[in-house]
């Protein structure tokens, strides 16, 4: 990965249950977005966050899923990265202190962090 001149990516290993968790976080967090007022901002967000969400559960649907590559540029990193923090915040706000939502909040913040340190390994 010290090759950044000759286009190497950042290559962020997740297991099939781990991608499968993330699409469905993705597909969970955008129904609450589109049930906010529809901004410039809010419509962008939305679009990127469905095209992501797109990609992945196309590549997890039956009969497709070998090895799931899914090639993200910085702003839809950024985008993946947020709805994720915010995910976690809208489930420690919604639902009541469990085991349950705990265990939901600490996988998707180490999903979250995850991303964050490898990409930042990658950029330094």
């Amino acid at each position: 990965m010290n090759n950044k001149a000759q286009g190497q990516i950042p290559c962020i290993p997740f297991d099939l249950s781990e991608l499968q968790g993330i699409e469905r976080v993705l597909w969970a967090y955008l129904h609450y977005l589109r049930r906010l007022p529809a901004s410039p901002k809010n419509v962008k967000r939305r679009r990127s966050l469905q095209q992501i969400q797109q990609q992945l559960a196309a590549q997890l649907s039956p009969g497709h899923v070998q090895d799931v590559q899914l090639f993200l540029t910085r702003e839809d990193l950024e985008e993946l990265l947020e709805a994720l923090r915010e995910f976690a915040t809208l489930i420690q706000h919604f639902f009541p202190k469990n085991e349950e939502r705990e265990a939901v909040i600490q996988t998707v913040t180490t999903w979250q962090r995850r991303i964050t340190r490898i990409v930042a390994e990658f950029e330094a």
